[in-house]
């Protein structure tokens, strides 16, 4: 991704090494001062920072629109007359960081004291809640109908919401949403399902709607099978199919009671 502005014949160009970015993944730019002018150019106060921001704050230019989450300062310096300075730039993101919406995101805000910018980032959920979300699509049939930021006082993560299948021991499930955050040795998930419970006693009577919610909590090291000849991280379907199954195995129980 690609952000650039010219102010007072300094150019300023951001460019990132990858369109989108990944939850946990290193954020990599590279952050190009060119000097238009017909003179040597001091340059002050120059930094990258990394932020988030709520889109309608940022598009109607509210005053402290971004919350900022990390800064990177650079040491004044003298340009040449059309001559260039390139700076490398790298954030950590944070795996539970909240990824994009329709509301929100991530952004690189760039430039100087005098003059500054913003650049949009595109953050995507971590490669083991995809992993652990088409488990949940392809032995569990359940089908996936979004996905979205999950946010709950200071912990963050992403929360997948899926219809149930056509199956009958599954039928009082209205819905489920799974959210999942990684935590520094295991993996969370926090499990709820919608569900109808018919009253026998009155058969006529309006399905009764409950909520049930469970936490699993997986150790990290068990999550994995170690990596195959090409070096690709290879996921334990068994243990994780196995959580899973019994928590859903308790929907099935309880909708049939």
């Amino acid at each position: 991704m690609k952000g650039h502005f010219i102010k007072n014949g300094v150019s300023f160009l951001l460019n990132t090494k990858d369109e989108t970015q990944i939850q946990g993944s290193k954020l990599e730019a590279v952050l190009t001062i060119g000097n238009e002018q017909e003179h040597e150019i001091k340059i002050e106060g120059l930094f990258v920072s990394l932020n988030t921001a709520n889109f309608k704050a940022v598009y109607g230019k509210k005053e402290n629109a971004f919350e900022q989450i990390q800064i990177i300062k650079f040491e004044n310096t003298s340009i040449k007359s059309h001559q260039e300075v390139k700076y490398d730039i790298e954030f950590i993101l944070e795996e539970n960081c909240l990824i994009t919406d329709k509301k929100q995101s991530h952004f690189l805000k760039y430039g100087n004291e005098e003059n500054s910018d913003h650049l949009q980032l595109t953050i995507i959920p971590h490669d083991i809640f995809i992993k652990i979300s088409e488990l949940i699509q392809n032995f569990h049939r359940f089908k996936l109908k979004e996905f979205r930021p999950h946010k709950v006082g200071k912990k963050t993560g992403v929360e997948f919401k899926y219809s149930p299948p056509a199956s009958r021991d599954l039928a009082c499930v209205d819905s489920f949403l799974l959210v999942q955050r990684l935590e520094q040795e295991s993996l969370e998930l926090e499990c709820t399902f919608n569900i109808r419970k018919l009253n026998l006693a009155l058969p006529h009577a309006p399905a009764e709607l409950q909520v049930k919610t469970m936490q699993l909590k997986l150790p990290q090291k068990n999550l994995s099978l170690g990596k195959d000849r090409q070096g690709v991280p290879m996921l334990n379907q068994d243990f994780i199919l196995k959580n899973l199954d019994e928590a859903i195995s308790s929907i099935k129980m309880k909708g049939l009671a």
